[in-house]
């Protein structure tokens, strides 16, 4: 969620959440779908913490899963800004 805060925060990418977050090819769960799934109540949770301002990301505008992202890939070589457990968020 905080991500998708900062992108909409960024000028460069959409100034609203609905534009951030169906952004082609951004996000995994929006690509295959499982965005429709019903929330947890920990996602939503989670999502009212970034909409009211709390950033775990430490402004990141990105992130993945350390441990199914190849070393090789360009997300790696963006500046870390946190990681909590395998997912590590980057500027």
């Amino acid at each position: 969620g905080a991500v998708v805060i900062n992108r909409v925060l960024s000028e460069n990418y959409p100034n609203t959440i609905s534009g951030v977050i169906n952004q082609q090819e951004q996000f995994t769960p929006v690509s295959d779908g499982t965005i429709n799934n019903v929330a947890t109540q920990q996602a939503i949770k989670a999502a009212y913490k970034a909409l009211y301002g709390i950033d775990t990301s430490k402004q990141a505008l990105f992130f993945y899963n350390d441990i199914l992202t190849s070393p090789t890939q360009w997300i790696r070589t963006r500046p870390i800004t946190n990681k909590i457990g395998e997912i590590v968020f980057a500027r």
